[in-house]
């Protein structure tokens, strides 16, 4: 564990500088999975110019972009710096690989690396430079019970290439549950692409979707919050589940009641049953305390890299607080805390920040006399509250503008119509911030 007081270097980015495609494409997943950006440069000018801008913990850099004998440029990026470097050679340059690690290089791999290689090379690359072990998302939930119940659930259905449907509320994690079954999968050298459906103009939704598809003809496509879908969406989507040739796999996640779509006529009935003939449940975080501890010091180690600041100290006090919060927006809601928590440097707004909620959530859904919430009833409600909340801040500073709000949220201009009506919020102009 990091102490304290050590400032780190920015460990978020991860320089990749190759003119191929193919492999930056694999770089870069590999460095998505262990929680890094990974920025591509394809030539010796673009890298030292990407290098100064974004300060990368790790450069991976195709050593045939250099030329032999004189391997400068690793030396150059490491120099005086906590900065690691990553060699890619040609197979058998081994005079090639010699020279790059006498210029400084953390390690070279070949050409032909596979996205498991890769993945461990840059985790040992960022470990022997910051001293922050990283542990890849999947080993932390395997820290509750009902996560651990998933795990076979999980390796049975990464063995097989049929649609998956992955449900559970906002922020539990289920990008990251589609991240390994596609890991675990036999298309795991191949492409996983993200279609977030509410990040997304309703024009360009279906022209992103024969993108995708093209591109992860033999890969994985994940569908964010599929219920979002359109018409026009949902039929290219069933012709492509049921048509014949290569074809991603379709993993689709949501975190709206999928039955009453379809019961409503929103959502396509064939659609889902081809979605939804197998599906995981994400428990929310709630449900799954005992992971609350290990998520938070990942995230303080996590960000304290990125802004370079001291990694705060957890009391005890400060874990009772944050094991007994209901975490509405579960997993992202801790990671939007504790980065605000390293930034300000500052236990007591975070402890102030989490206490006003909880109190808001006991104001708006007190029980009456004699009766008493159960522990589901208090997550529903601090649910709503939260959501509330983020609502009216949204609007707040897109003034009014809901168009610009629902973008900020990532949600649908329709969704957030309902959830403001839902929420019975004042008009834009008469929106006044929490207290």
């Amino acid at each position: 564990m990091v102490s304290s007081g050590m400032l780190l270097p920015r460990s978020g980015n991860v320089l990749i500088v190759t003119t191929d495609s193919g492999t930056t494409a694999l770089y870069t997943e590999a460095a998505a999975r262990l929680g890094l950006h990974a920025v591509h440069a394809a030539n010796r000018a673009e890298s030292l110019q990407r290098f100064e801008q974004i300060a990368p913990v790790v450069v991976i850099l195709d050593l045939a972009l250099i030329e032999a004998p004189q391997l400068q440029l690793p030396r150059r990026l490491t120099d005086g710096r906590q900065i690691a470097v990553i060699g890619v050679a040609p197979v058998g340059k081994l005079r090639m690989v010699v020279e790059a690690m006498l210029s400084g290089a953390a390690d070279v791999l070949n050409k032909h690396a596979t996205a498991h290689e890769v993945e461990q090379a840059i985790q040992a690359a960022v470990t022997g430079v910051t001293g922050v072990s990283i542990t890849r998302e999947e080993d932390l939930f395997r820290l509750s019970p009902k996560m651990q119940a998933l795990e076979p659930v999980v390796a049975r259905l990464a063995a097989v290439s049929s649609p998956v449907l992955i449900r559970g509320e906002s922020g539990v994690g289920k990008e990251v549950i589609a991240r390994v079954l596609h890991r675990r999968s036999d298309r795991s050298e191949r492409s996983f692409l993200k279609l977030a459906l509410t990040a997304l103009p309703a024009e360009d939704v279906l022209s992103e979707l024969e993108g995708a598809v093209a591109a992860a003809s033999d890969g994985t496509l994940f569908v964010d919050e599929i219920g979002e879908a359109s018409a026009a969406l949902q039929a290219r989507l069933l012709s492509i589940l049921a048509g014949k040739g290569p074809k991603p796999r379709v993993i689709a996640a949501t975190s709206a009641d999928m039955n009453r779509l379809v019961t409503r006529g929103v959502f396509r009935k064939e659609l889902y049953k081809r979605l939804a003939l197998v599906t995981i449940d994400i428990p929310p975080l709630r449900e799954r305390r005992e992971e609350i501890n290990a998520l938070t010091h990942r995230f303080l180690e996590r960000f304290a890299c990125e802004f370079q600041r001291p990694m705060p100290l957890v009391t005890r006090s400060m874990a009772d607080l944050l094991r007994g919060y209901a975490w509405p927006g579960n997993v992202r809601e801790l990671e939007s805390i504790v980065r605000r928590w390293v930034v300000l440097g500052d236990e007591s707004s975070v402890r102030a920040q989490i206490e006003a909620r909880q109190r808001a959530v006991r104001r708006r859904h007190a029980a009456p006399a004699g009766t008493a919430l159960g522990l589901l009833e208090i997550g529903r409600g601090a649910a709503r509250e939260a959501e509330r909340v983020a609502l009216q801040e949204a609007l707040l500073r897109t003034r009014g503008n809901r168009a610009a709000a629902a973008r900020e949220l990532k949600i649908s201009y329709r969704t957030l119509l309902q959830k403001l009506a839902g929420a019975k919020l004042a008009p834009p102009s008469r929106v006044k911030r929490l207290g």
